[in-house]
């Protein structure tokens, strides 16, 4: 392959090079995936913390905004399952960003 590449006036392809450009790729879109967890992870503790903890307090209906509507659904999801043991989670109710704009 080299000497083809040699007899074309091209370079050699290095292998050592584009495995690492691979490797930093995948690094890369391996740490993107951690940062979405854990943007997710915070949003949770900072907005429907503070939301469960406001229904349970007051007995009244919270609202939640979430930034985009798989968000919405993971949470409505999750508030349903923690609904059968904290009853005042059905107070809370999820919007996204399409259900605002409507």
């Amino acid at each position: 392959m080299a000497e083809l590449a040699a007899k074309n006036g091209a370079e050699a392809l290095d292998m050592s090079a584009l495995t690492r450009w691979i490797d930093q790729a995948e690094a890369d879109g391996a740490a993107e995936a951690e940062r979405e967890k854990i943007d997710l992870v915070k949003f949770v503790l900072d907005r429907v913390g503070l939301a469960v903890l406001r229904a349970m307090t007051t007995g009244g209906p919270a609202e939640v905004a979430a930034p985009d509507a798989e968000t919405a659904r993971l949470l409505r999801l999750a508030l349903a399952e923690t609904s059968e043991s904290r009853p005042t989670d059905r107070l809370i109710r999820i919007t996204d960003a399409e259900s605002r704009t409507r």
